[in-house]
């Protein structure tokens, strides 16, 4: 992949993206302490009753992945960012 020559890394520890229309939220996170799979993405929402969870290595490589009938994907310090425009 191509680099943007001014550009910088940077880490992102949490991301989580809500898609009203379907009511699926898609939510990526890191965990640094897991040496073997610290990359994880779960897809979880309104639609389905099940929640999806995809564990990847530091490569970038599937080790695992697991569907949960529990609801614990959806946290509860999340809040909605407002516009400023």
């Amino acid at each position: 992949m191509a680099e943007k020559p001014d550009g910088h890394h940077f880490a992102i520890k949490e991301q989580i993206f809500d898609d009203p229309v379907t009511g699926i939220s898609f939510q990526f996170f890191a965990v640094p302490d897991d040496l073997r799979a610290p990359f994880r993405f779960r897809v979880f929402g309104n639609v389905s009753y099940v929640d999806h969870e995809f564990v990847f290595d530091r490569n970038g490589v599937i080790r695992g992945r697991e569907t949960v009938l529990v609801r614990r994907s959806r946290p509860t310090w999340l809040k909605e960012v407002k516009s400023r425009t």
